[in-house]
C-alpha cells in the first residue's frame, strides 16, 4: 500500500514535542529530529521512513519499547500504597 504524508503534517507533529522532554530508550529527544528536519536531506529521510513504514503497515519494534519511571505524587500520606505513585513513560520518537 502506498502512503503519502504531507511535510506540514510531519513538521507539526515534530514541533509539538518539547525540546526539554526526556529521551526514550534510544536517547534521542525531539530536538534531534527538529534539527535534522531543518536540512533538506533530513526532511527527505524522515518523510521516506514514515511513508515506507506506514505503507508496509509495519512499526519498528524500537518504537514499541519504552522506559517507565516511577514518580511520587505530592502530599500523599502513605507512600507504601501504589496509588501514591505515577508512571512516566519515556518513548522513542
Amino acid at each position: 500500500m502506498e502512503v503519502r504524508v504531507e511535510e506540514e503534517e510531519i513538521k507539526e507533529a515534530l514541533w509539538k514535542q518539547g525540546d526539554g522532554k526526556a529521551a526514550g530508550v534510544n536517547d534521542l529527544g525531539g530536538k534531534v529530529l527538529k534539527e535534522l528536519w531543518k536540512e533538506d536531506w533530513g526532511k527527505k529521510v524522515i518523510k521516506w521512513v514514515l511513508e515506507k513504514g506506514l505503507g508496509l503497515e509495519y512499526v519498528l519494534s524500537q518504537f514499541g519499547e519504552g522506559i517507565g519511571v516511577m514518580r511520587r505524587k505530592a502530599n500523599k500520606e502513605d507512600y507504601s500504597l501504589p496509588g501514591s505513585y505515577r508512571v512516566i513513560n519515556l518513548l522513542d520518537v
